[in-house]
C-alpha cells in the first residue's frame, strides 16, 4: 500500500482536467445528461473512491438506466469502452480527435465488435492503435468482424488473455487468404483443426518429435492434404520412413511431396506394400483377415531395419518350413540386419537360424505384443477423440488440472479442486472401458 495518499480536501478543492478535444470533437454530439455523466465519472477516476452507479445516479440526479443509456452513448464515441462482466466495469479510453477518425472508420459499424473483442481480450486494454490494426485488416480482405472475433479468441486458448494484437491480425490474415473471411468458414476451419490436432499428436509420436502441435504445423498439414490424396495410415508410412532420416515435421511434408511431384505416389507404394504382406500372410499367416501382428512386423523391416521387399520375401521362402515361420522371419532378418547384410547377394551368403532359445522365443513374443498393442492403442485414441462426451471431459479435465497447480504453487488450498479432478477422471476412465 502507498504512504502517498491525496487527501479528500484536496480532491474537492482540486481539478478534474478535461482534454480539448473532447470539447471540439465530442460535446457537440452528445446531450446534456451524457456530459454530465462523462465528466462526473472522470472526476470519479481522478479520485478513485470507487463510486458505483447508485452513486452516480444520487449525486446527478438521474436513474440507473439513463447514466447506463449515456455511457452506451459515450462508448460508440470512443470515450469509454463497457466491459460486460458482474458487476459491470466502464474503462475511460485517451480521447481522439473523431473527425480524423471517421474518414477511415464509423465508431457506430464497429461498436458490437469492439465491446466482443475487449471482453475476450480481458486482461489488458486495447488500445486505438490496436482496434486499428483489427478494422484494417477487416476491410482489407473483407472480413466478417464476428469472423474476426472468433480468430481472437481460438488466438486466447493458444498464448492467453494477454495475446498482442500482432498474433492475432497476423493469424487473421493468413486465414483470410485462404478464404476464411466468414463465421461458417471460420467454423469449419477451428473443426478441421480439433481433427487435426489429434492426427498431428500422432504422427509426431511416430517421428519422435516431441513437442505439441503449433498452429503453423496444422496449417502446414492441412495444406499437405489438400494437395494429396492421402489416408492417415498412409501418412504412417511415410512417417516411418522419414524416420531413418531424422524426425522433423517439415522433413516429413518434404518427402511426401517429393513423392507426388516424381509422380511415385504414395498410393503406388502403398499398394507395393500391401502385395508383399500378402504374399506373407498367404505363406505363413493363419486364417482370412490379415493380422495387425504381420502388418506391424513388416513396417518394422521395411522402415526401421531398412531391408528391401527382395529380400523380405527370400527370407519368407526360408522361413515357411519353420515351427514358428513367423518368428523364424523376423529372427533371420533381424540377425541379417546385424551383419549388415542388407541385399540378395549379400544375405545369400548369410545362414539363416532359428532362434531356439526359450529365452529370445519370450523376448520376440514380447516384442510382437508390444507392437500389436501400440496399434491397438492408436485406434483406440481415435475413438477417444471422436467421442464428445469424452472430449468436453478431457478439456475440463486438463483446465482443473492447470488450476489446481497454479493454486498449489500459491499455496492455496486445492483439495475440492481435486475432488473434481477425480470425478472427472473416473468418468473418463468409464467411457475408456466402454471403448
Amino acid at each position: 500500500m502507498s504512504f502517498c495518499k491525496i487527501s479528500s480536501q484536496y480532491l474537492y478543492s482540486g481539478q478534474t482536467i478535461v482534454d480539448n478535444i473532447f470539447v471540439t470533437s465530442h460535446l457537440p454530439n452528445l446531450d446534456g445528461d451524457t456530459v454530465k455523466v462523462y465528466l462526473y465519472g472522470l472526476y470519479e477516476c481522478t479520485s478513485g473512491s470507487g463510486a458505483g452507479i447508485e452513486t452516480f445516479s444520487r449525486v446527478l440526479g438521474i436513474s440507473e438506466k439513463k447514466i447506463w443509456e449515456a455511457f452506451e452513448k459515450l462508448a460508440k464515441e470512443g470515450l469509454v469502452t463497457i466491459i460486460e462482466g458482474y458487476p459491470k466495469e466502464v474503462r475511460y479510453n485517451p480521447v481522439t480527435n473523431k473527425v480524423k477518425e471517421t474518414k477511415l472508420y464509423s465508431r457506430e459499424k464497429y461498436y458490437n465488435f469492439n465491446i466482443q473483442i475487449q471482453n475476450i481480450i480481458r486482461e489488458r486494454m486495447i488500445t486505438p492503435t490496436e482496434y486499428k490494426e483489427y478494422y484494417l485488416v477487416i476491410e482489407a480482405f473483407n472480413m466478417e468482424p464476428d469472423a474476426l472475433v472468433m480468430i481472437a479468441k481460438y488466438a486466447t486458448g493458444i498464448k492467453g488473455e494477454k495475446v498482442g494484437h500482432a498474433y492475432i491480425t497476423t493469424l487473421a490474415k493468413n486465414w483470410a487468404r485462404e478464404g476464411c473471411l466468414t463465421v461458417e468458414a471460420v467454423e469449419k476451419r477451428l473443426k478441421q483443426y480439433e481433427v487435426l490436432t489429434g492426427e498431428l499428436k500422432l504422427l509426431f509420436d511416430v517421428l519422435n518429435i516431441k513437442k505439441e502441435p503449433t498452429v503453423d504445423d496444422k496449417t502446414e498439414y492441412l495444406n499437405l492434404k489438400n494437395q494429396v490424396a492421402l489416408t492417415l495410415p498412409e501418412f504412417f508410412e511415410i512417417a516411418n520412413r522419414t524416420k531413418k532420416t531424422g524426425s522433423s515435421f517439415s522433413k516429413f511434408v518434404k518427402t511426401v511431396l517429393e513423392h507426388a511431384e516424381k509422380g511415385k505416389g504414395m498410393a503406388s507404394d502403398i499398394e507395393k506394400s500391401e502385395e508383399i504382406i500378402r504374399q506373407i500372410h498367404d505363406k505363413i499367416g493363419r486364417g482370412e483377415v490379415i493380422s495387425n501382428q504381420i502388418r506391424s512386423l513388416y513396417r518394422n523391416w521395411s522402415y526401421t531395419l531398412a531391408m528391401p521387399d527382395d529380400v523380405i520375401l527370400y527370407a519368407l521362402s526360408q522361413s515357411v518350413a519353420a515351427g514358428n515361420p513367423l518368428l523364424y522371419l523376423n529372427r533371420t532378418l533381424e540377425n541379417w540386419a546385424e551383419a549388415g547384410a542388407k541385399t540378395l547377394a549379400a544375405v545369400k551368403k548369410q545362414t539363416p537360424q532359428v532362434a531356439q532359445d526359450k529365452v529370445v522365443k519370450e523376448k520376440e513374443e514380447q516384442r510382437t505384443k508390444t507392437r500389436t498393442m501400440k496399434e491397438e492403442e492408436i485406434a483406440r485414441i481415435f475413438k477417444l477423440r471422436e467421442n464428445k462426451e469424452f472430449r468436453d471431459l478431457d478439456t475440463k479435465h486438463r483446465a482443473l488440472v492447470l488450476e489446481a497447480a497454479k493454486l498449489k504453487s500459491e499455496g492455496k488450498n486445492v483439495k475440492e479442486l481435486e475432488k473434481e479432478i477425480a470425478v472427472l477422471e473416473r468418468k473418463m476412465e468409464n467411457i475408456k472401458k466402454k471403448i
